[in-house]
């Protein structure tokens, strides 16, 4: 799975709805729909249910919530720190330097 399905599998589990997710992320809702039917072939089983309201997680989708949002903060939290002065060394060094780094 990539981020963006991550990121669509949490917005569509938040608001219960294909369509407002493809709102939200500015996406189709074929692209979101799409996105959840590759997700749910990927991992091999279904993630949500249809109902009178909408759809629901399914048990296993509810259980895969909580590692798609840690999956989403970590990514957050690398750029976070990408982006700092917290990264000393090798990491700071532009790309055309590396190879004096591995020696």
């Amino acid at each position: 799975m990539t981020l963006s399905d991550y990121i669509i599998f949490t917005t569509v589990s938040e608001l219960k709805n294909m369509s407002l997710a493809s709102d939200k992320l500015y996406l189709t809702r074929s692209a979101i729909s799409h996105a959840i039917s590759r997700i749910e072939r990927e991992i091999g089983f279904p993630l949500f249910i249809k109902n009178t309201h909408g759809i629901e997680l399914t048990d296993n989708g509810t259980n895969l919530l909580p590692l798609a949002y840690a999956v989403i903060q970590s990514h957050q939290h690398f750029n976070e720190k990408n982006r700092s002065d917290q990264w000393t060394g090798f990491w700071q060094c532009p790309p055309w330097n590396l190879l004096q780094h591995l020696h």
